[in-house]
């Protein structure tokens, strides 16, 4: 998929600076770092939906399996 969006920032000069740092030590420009920092969360958030998931199902099969509520 094509990239059809722009996102404009205002960040504290800390923060600006230590992601510029952080770009250089990579050698990529600082665009792509904040792209890949966005993507990451992303995926953090997917994960910890799946996990929540998970969770539950474990808490209703427990529940089922000690006699008490059953789906």
């Amino acid at each position: 998929m094509g990239m059809n969006a722009q996102i404009h920032l205002y960040l504290k000069s800390e923060l600006f600076e230590k992601l510029k740092k952080e770009a250089e030590n990579k050698g990529i420009p600082i665009a792509t770092l904040c792209k890949e920092k966005l993507d990451r969360n992303t995926r953090l958030e997917r994960m910890e939906l799946i996990l929540e998931n998970i969770q539950n199902l474990l808490k209703h099969s427990n529940k089922s399996k000690l006699g008490g509520e059953k789906w």
